[in-house]
């Protein structure tokens, strides 16, 4: 039972593998500029300080969404 030698599905030359690789590292370098643009996408300080009022609970209220565990 001689098997027939398995071919690549797809078959690529240098061109289009070098052609590949340079349009990956444009976009990669595209993507990196425009984090970069957009200020690495850290927000404002004071937007850290305070949580948006809906986020925040009231402790008796987030006790009785929170279960408990029990023994």
């Amino acid at each position: 039972m001689d098997a027939e030698p398995r071919r690549p599905l797809v078959e690529i030359d240098r061109r289009q593998l070098l052609a590949l690789a340079l349009l990956l590292g444009l976009a990669s370098l595209l993507s990196l500029v425009r984090y970069a643009v957009k200020g690495g996408g850290r927000p404002p300080a004071e937007s850290l300080q305070q949580a948006p009022a809906d986020l925040v609970y009231p402790e008796d209220e987030y006790r009785a969404r929170t279960p408990r565990a029990t023994k």
